[in-house]
């Protein structure tokens, strides 16, 4: 048989070494044979094109590998033979292109490259190779979450919820950039060696300008992954950024227990479920997780928009609790304003009744009379003293003078302590700050 010298896609010229392909559709096609699609045939001899050999040259690239493949495409690790860089070149799949496909492909990808943050995957640019769409984007060398949880199995909470608030910032910064991902998954989150996550592959990020575009094209082909969509995406309605605020707690619901929140035999029967079912609790899959984290995923998870998270500085605060950040400690400064404030309103109700009994301190009508009634008295305004901090701190973490500082007491998972563990921590601040009570009470 004759060395091929056309490509059998295109009809362009190639090497007689090559595969029967040039490399635009060794690119475009070779994946679908490689995954057990489609394959290539000449229309004369009707000869399956089998899998792309790498590396192979395509533009001033050389590509090596193939990193993974979605809806929209496939993406290689490349060398930029130039520069000798490293890049993820994802190209748009040959099943879905077309002009109108060709130009979302890359306005998506100019979008993608207006954020420029930690937690996101830097685009390098989008162009045109061979008339064939490629968007050259970072290479983040750890994987994706998906990848950490089929490695590790579900989470710790605090590694959940970590990967998570990195996303959340990734997020927030594309959204001050007028960008909605619309396709948060914990395949597109992208875990760095140094324990960095950055969220990427915005094929389906919009600019929130934007006001006609949906999760189907033109052709009635899905995109995305419903089961990590929320219900309005799913129907086409009109998206904002509690669209991907549900994606995130989707995302966290598979880092902690391994499954999807909503999972089925086929894409009809979970975007029936994502649409009219409840996810099962996490409990069900790890009843060690905190009541309040299994709260923020519910909420998060919410069918309907309005009673999520209105945006991400509310779930961002949420999930701090449960996540490795130490709070710092305040300034010296503040805290003593904070706690004077606090002294003066805590003892205002014994102040009262001292002038009230023309005494300096209830405690000394107390100690001076001797009698049942002054002794209630005196525990009275003790247990008043120790509400006023037990109360507030142990629900909401600042007494009012804390609070007017921006002040809060945490424990140790950066929860408010709890009224318990509140009242113990102000008994002793009542034992010492009241010494002489102590004192005259031994003589």
């Amino acid at each position: 048989m004759p060395p091929v010298t056309q490509c059998l896609e295109c009809g362009a010229d190639i090497p007689a070494d090559a595969q029967g392909l040039c490399p635009k559709c060794l690119l475009k096609l070779g994946l679908a044979s490689q995954f057990g699609g489609a394959s290539v045939a000449d229309a004369g001899a009707r000869a399956p094109v089998p899998p792309p050999r790498m590396p192979f040259d395509f533009g001033e690239y050389r590509v090596i590998r193939l990193l993974g493949r979605g809806g929209m495409g496939a993406v290689y690790e490349a060398e930029q033979r130039a520069t000798g860089r490293r890049v993820a070149l994802k190209v748009l799949g040959h099943t879905i292109d077309s002009p109108e496909m060709r130009k979302r492909f890359l306005r998506e990808g100019r979008l993608a490259a207006a954020v420029n943050h930690p937690n996101s995957v830097y685009i390098y640019g989008t162009e045109e190779i061979d008339t064939t769409p490629v968007i050259a984007m970072e290479l983040v060398a750890g994987g994706t979450l998906k990848d950490e949880v089929k490695r590790r199995g579900p989470l710790p909470v605090r590694d959940a919820v970590d990967a998570v608030l990195h996303v959340v910032a990734g997020l927030e910064a594309a959204q001050a950039g007028g960008v909605l991902h619309r396709d948060v998954k914990p395949a597109n989150c992208f875990a760095a060696p140094d324990g960095t996550v950055k969220v990427g592959d915005f094929g389906l990020s919009v600019s929130t300008l934007a006001h006609a575009d949906s999760q189907l094209t033109a052709s009635g082909v899905m995109l995305g992954t419903p089961s990590f969509a929320p219900p309005e995406q799913l129907r086409g309605d009109e998206l904002d950024a509690r669209a991907d605020i549900y994606s995130v707690g989707a995302t966290l619901y598979y880092l902690l227990t391994a499954h999807a929140p909503h999972e089925g035999d086929n894409v009809v029967n979970v975007v029936a479920s994502v649409l009219d079912k409840t996810p099962e609790p996490l409990t069900k899959y790890r009843p060690e997780i905190p009541p309040g984290l299994a709260q923020v995923v519910a909420r998060s998870l919410a069918k309907k928009r309005d009673d999520r998270f209105a945006n991400y500085a509310a779930l961002r605060d949420a999930l701090l609790p449960f996540s490795s950040q130490v709070p710092e400690p305040a300034p010296l400064g503040t805290r003593f304003v904070a706690g004077l404030i606090d002294e003066v309103l805590a003892a205002f109700p014994e102040i009262v009744v001292s002038a009230v009994l023309g005494v300096d301190e209830v405690a000394d009508h107390w100690l001076s009379e001797r009698t049942g009634s002054s002794f209630g008295l005196w525990l009275a305004m003790t247990l008043v003293y120790i509400a006023y901090h037990a109360v507030p701190e142990g629900l909401w973490g600042a007494a009012p003078g804390k609070a007017l500082c921006g002040l809060r007491v945490v424990g140790a998972g950066g929860a408010a302590p709890g009224i318990g563990r509140a009242a113990v921590r102000a008994v002793i601040l009542t034992l010492v700050l009241c010494p002489a009570i102590c004192s005259r009470s031994s003589s």
